[in-house]
């Protein structure tokens, strides 16, 4: 668009990282993704995609708060272990 006033630049998407980086932990998320059980899957779809507490998951999911923490954390650590293992 030389010359017609236009400046392409102007409507990409700006990203916090490199296109690479997001590629990378995309494939690593859902290398986890695909070994969670259902449950495992809601807090994550509930905490990460939907923005609810560790309280409002357990309310939702009928376990406890405590509960949420515990499942929450043992997914971060096979996530960091998965990570380790592939890079």
């Amino acid at each position: 668009y030389s010359g017609s006033g236009l400046d392409l630049s102007d409507r990409l998407p700006l990203f916090e990282h490199e296109p690479s980086e997001i590629v990378h932990r995309n494939e690593i998320v859902e290398l986890i993704y695909n070994n969670l059980s259902q449950v495992e899957k809601m807090i994550i779809m509930f905490y990460y995609h939907e923005g609810l507490t560790m309280k409002e998951i357990g309310e939702v999911l009928q376990i406890s708060e405590s509960r949420v923490c515990q499942v929450h954390a043992r997914l971060l650590e096979r996530l960091k272990e998965k990570y380790r293992e592939e890079y």
